[in-house]
């Protein structure tokens, strides 16, 4: 198990510490943004204008702004077609902000100025998202074990403000990770997936690509999952196929029917993701032909990522509940042994955070589905118990068969009136599903 929590440093070596925010980090040092040299070093390019603008864009300045994820860990997937770099992983970044500021509201700028940063970027031929989470100048001395608090903590660059910053949050190993989180993010990556329901040969390439590119990123993530569940989790992706692999190799021994064949597939989805190339056909799939093709395949990889999906899902349920002897087999049984298996304070805490955002409270019998629900589960477990029904239903949506489904609306936490119209009973609990997960559950604990 990798326990080595040791302080990395900042993004670009060879930076004088700062005795003021005033200026960005100088654009030196040997970091790796992506794995393809030449597209390097216009990411790195790119990295440091960004972090120059957004300091410049605030009233006041922040404490610090850091790279985070797949390109802070120099594994950023990007694909330089001619004088076009499209990056397929996000470009995230942590806004820390100076003392008395209000993140909300720097929130708010932003997330205007990612709009706007994406545009300037698209024309001058760059292709990418950008996404900024601001937080309060605590936030990193208040951090707890979590996947992403040790990813942050391992591999974040500081790209502008006060580089020593990061020396100021308390180092965890990785077995510190709570089960939780692992069974959050595989239940978050099922709840993205119902995104693509409606896929369709009318669908450009890119939007084909990405959603291609949505199952790629779920079959990691997985491994993620199962590795924090096995103590065996690595925070590099070649790692963590490496070690999905070995754990494979025991597991399949022991029963897991799904072992190997993951293993595989993570090994594919790995190559990929570290050296993206439409030629190396990742899960059999041809990236550059032509729509109607294209959508068959992917099509075809989405249902094959529902039926390992389950199992893992699961095998991981009844490890998260610590299940001894008896196996819970049914959905059924295993949503609501782990319902049960949620604190009533965090419940609690769950429904007392959602009552606290107007956009919420409002809705009609609201009111009502607190007094029904409250002592269940959270709101979040509650959204997981519904998209994970919705979910293993998906073959059957993508073939023209609409599931009844009607029996999980007693379940939502909130219902959207202004989705009601939406035609088919599963088609608007998706509806509602995934706008409750953007609006309070993305960047909420609620």
């Amino acid at each position: 198990m990798m326990t080595d929590s040791r302080y990395i440093g900042p993004s670009l070596a060879g930076a004088e510490t700062l005795t003021t925010h005033e200026q960005p980090l100088p654009l030196v040092g040997t970091h790796e943004y992506a794995q393809d040299a030449g597209a390097n070093l216009r990411v790195k390019e790119i990295v440091h204008e960004i972090g120059e603008q957004v300091a410049s864009s605030l009233p006041g300045k922040p404490a610090a702004i850091l790279l985070t994820g797949s390109f802070a860990r120099g594994e950023g997937s990007v694909l330089q077609q001619g004088n076009q770099l499209k990056m397929l992983s996000d470009l995230e970044f942590l806004v820390v902000c100076p003392s008395g500021a209000e993140p909300e509201r720097v929130q708010q700028t932003v997330n205007d100025k990612a709009h706007e940063l994406c545009a300037w970027l698209a024309s001058r031929g760059v292709e990418c998202e950008i996404e900024f989470s601001a937080v309060d100048h605590n936030y990193l001395s208040d951090l707890r074990p979590a996947i992403f608090s040790y990813e942050l903590l391992t591999h974040a660059r500081t790209v502008w403000g006060d580089d020593k910053i990061l020396a100021t949050a308390r180092r965890f190993p990785a077995s510190e990770i709570p089960r939780w989180d692992a069974w959050r993010m595989l239940n978050n990556r099922l709840l993205e997936q119902l995104q693509w329901a409606d896929i369709s040969p009318r669908w450009g390439l890119r939007e084909l690509q990405s959603a291609f590119y949505h199952v790629v990123k779920c079959y990691l993530d997985m491994a993620t999952a199962i590795l924090i569940f096995a103590g065996q989790y690595r925070s590099r992706y070649g790692e963590r196929a490496d070690a999905l692999e070995a754990w494979a190799g025991t597991a399949s021994k022991e029963g897991v029917a799904f072992a190997n064949e993951l293993a595989d597939r993570v090994s594919s989805c790995t190559a990929f993701k570290l050296h993206p190339d439409f030629g190396t056909l990742p899960l059999g799939v041809d990236l550059s032909q032509e729509p109607q093709r294209l959508c068959e395949d992917v099509r075809r990889t989405i249902v094959e990522l529902v039926h390992t999906f389950h199992q893992v899902w699961r095998w991981a349920g009844n490890t998260f509940l610590g299940s001894k002897g008896k196996f819970l087999e049914e959905d059924v049984a295993l949503q609501d042994a782990v319902l049960r298996s949620q604190p009533l304070r965090e419940k609690l805490r769950g429904w007392a955070k959602l009552a606290l955002m107007p956009e919420v409270r409002r809705r009609p019998q609201f009111l009502q589905h607190i007094c029904r629900l409250l002592f269940k589960g959270s709101p979040r477990y509650l959204i997981y118990t519904v998209a994970s029904n919705l979910y293993f239903r998906l073959p059957d949506v993508i073939d023209g068969i609409t599931p009844e489904v009607e029996d999980q609306e007693s379940l939502l936490p909130v219902s959207f009136a202004d989705r009601a119209n939406v035609e088919g009973g599963w088609w608007r609990l998706r509806a509602d599903v995934l706008f409750g997960w953007r609006l309070f559950l993305r960047n909420h604990w609620a």
